[in-house]
């Protein structure tokens, strides 16, 4: 069986655009979570210390998740206004459950 991955995504808009980054990434992750079988999740929160999104995205498996980045809205993302002019930083990290713990 496939280990489950998730990815973690932080994001850091820029001053004043903090509604615009929401409501693209949260429109993006009702449609990943309504078109993505192997998406087993997508969690969406704020830090208020750090001023930063942060998107946990979990998928079953390797290949759930290798579908994920090749789908049109996510490609669109990389390429839009928002990710280009509304983003002071984005740090990306593909993360596996650790041994011995327990995840759904």
């Amino acid at each position: 069986m496939s280990k489950a991955v998730q990815l973690v995504t932080t994001l850091t808009p820029m001053d004043g655009k903090k509604d615009d980054v929401l409501k693209i990434i949260t429109d993006m992750a009702v449609e990943v979570e309504e078109q993505e079988a192997g998406c087993l999740g997508v969690d969406v929160m704020w830090h208020d210390d750090t001023d930063t999104f942060i998107l946990v995205e979990r998928f079953k498996d390797q290949a759930a998740f290798e579908f994920h980045f090749k789908q049109p809205y996510v490609v669109a993302f990389k390429k839009s206004p928002v990710a280009l002019t509304c983003l002071e930083a984005m740090d990306v990290k593909i993360c596996s459950v650790a041994p011995g713990t327990f995840s759904r």
